[in-house]
């Protein structure tokens, strides 16, 4: 008899780039989702981008939520980036659930050649103003007080 996972309120940042590699990190998703977690996580840190990294995921799990941490907005158009989710989203069973923020100067400047970005407002006008039809709700959050004060809002996905 086969007993059904308890589902725990916890998830999991799976490593890609660390020893265990690519195979390791399939294993340890399986297995994380077998214990009960909720949610599986990768950040675009490693040289490879999120959503291919979870698009892999979700071939080799049914049930947790596959998240991208915090995805700089600056790294692809709004456009581009709607896309990107959309298509892991619907690949992987409606699981996906994304992470937008600006970032840092290293990854903005150094890795894709454009400015930092000043403010909040500038993921604010990225993301879009007004409500919309919203199937779930972007969090936003800041290291410092200053920006926590500004961001510390939930602004509807279009």
């Amino acid at each position: 008899m086969t007993q059904t996972p308890t589902q725990h309120n916890l998830g999991l940042a799976l490593p890609v780039r660390e020893a265990i590699g690519f195979r390791g990190s399939f294993e340890l998703a399986q297995e994380a989702e077998r214990l009960g977690y909720r949610s599986l996580w990768t950040a675009e840190v490693s040289g490879l981008d999120a959503f291919t990294v979870l698009a892999a995921y979700a071939t080799v799990t049914t049930r947790v939520q596959l998240g991208t941490a915090v995805i700089a907005i600056q790294t692809r158009t709004p456009v581009m980036m709607a896309m990107s989710f959309a298509s892991l989203h619907v690949l992987s069973g409606g699981r996906a659930v994304i992470g937008l923020g600006v970032g840092s100067p290293v990854i903005a400047e150094r890795w894709h050649g454009v400015p930092y970005p000043e403010s909040s407002q500038v993921a604010q006008a990225r993301v879009g103003e007004g409500p919309r039809r919203a199937q779930r709700p972007m969090s936003t959050r800041a290291r410092s007080s200053s920006r926590v004060r500004r961001s510390s809002r939930s602004v509807p996905v279009r």
